[in-house]
């Protein structure tokens, strides 16, 4: 049974943005003269480069026009790439294949591999996608973002194991951020891994405590584990009831049907209002009597 918490692939789809910075003038060329000079050209791709990542897609477009004007540079790779990025953040399809066909099906550097593999995913080609990924990944070890793409996709084609290993080259880039270790936990419970995902949560609630979700998914693999949540001094009542109530999903998910009826219980009895979610998860095990 999957944890409850799997929003988590939203986290990983989304690439780590570049910090905002405010791209210097670039000075324009007026004429195919003016790329005798290649400084001009790469002034010119720089600013683009920049206004992408930045989010400033009406200054990219309008760089891009003044691109168009001149053939010789219009065809250049780095300048395709671009046009394949800009789209990419537009979530336009059509115009990201159209680029990326005129760059051609070559192995390329990181930026390439993850631009066809958004492209193979958007086309459903996922495991085309998993190998550009994972040649990106081998090409750019650092890169945060690559490795919480391919999680993504492992996950998608139910390769848990393989979201395992993305995710722990993730952490290893960044130890300290609780969302990649909440996400890695929630992987390691799937995997059947729940010892091991309640120890990483522990360590997460105790450096970051005021997320919930990383409490949640920490009941619930506990749980799992046959451990009931305690309640700590910072919960408040509605999130005690909170946390009961996931620590009897754990539970139940586990064949511990005296436990989740005791925890859906008291979870019940602490709501503010009726949830009759919850209460049908009372009224269902009822019935299994």
């Amino acid at each position: 049974m999957r944890i409850r918490q799997w929003t988590f692939i939203a986290l990983l789809l989304s690439l780590t943005a570049a910090s905002p910075c405010r791209a210097a003038d670039a000075p324009v060329p007026q004429s195919q003269e003016e790329f005798s000079d290649p400084r001009q050209a790469a002034r010119l791709i720089g600013a683009l480069d920049r206004a992408i990542r930045a989010g400033r897609h009406l200054e990219a477009h309008g760089l891009v026009r003044q691109i168009d004007r001149f053939e010789e540079l219009e065809r250049a790779p780095a300048v395709q790439l671009l046009k394949a990025e800009l789209a990419i953040a537009e979530q336009r399809e059509d115009l990201a294949a159209a680029a990326l066909q005129r760059l051609g099906p070559g192995e390329g550097g990181c930026r390439v591999n993850v631009a066809f593999a958004w492209l193979d995913n958007a086309q459903r080609r996922y495991d085309a996608a998993v190998q550009r990924l994972q040649r990106a990944a081998d090409i750019c070890p650092d890169q945060l973002s690559i490795w919480q793409q391919l999680a993504a996709n492992q996950f998608a084609r139910g390769n848990v194991e393989g979201t395992i290993n993305a995710l722990r080259h993730a952490i290893a880039i960044r130890p300290e951020d609780p969302q990649l270790a909440n996400a890695l936990a929630v992987a390691l419970t799937e995997a059947g891994h729940v010892e091991e995902a309640v120890a990483l949560l522990d360590q997460t609630v105790r450096r970051a405590p005021g997320p919930k979700t990383g409490w949640l998914n920490r009941d619930m693999a506990s749980a799992m584990a046959g451990e009931p949540p305690t309640r700590d001094p910072s919960d408040t009542t509605a999130r005690w009831s909170e946390r009961l109530e996931a620590g009897g999903d754990g539970a139940l998910a586990s064949g511990r049907t005296d436990m989740a009826r005791s925890l859906f219980a008291q979870a019940a009895l602490l709501r503010e209002r009726m949830d009759s979610v919850l209460w049908k998860k009372l009224s269902d095990l009822g019935s299994r009597e």
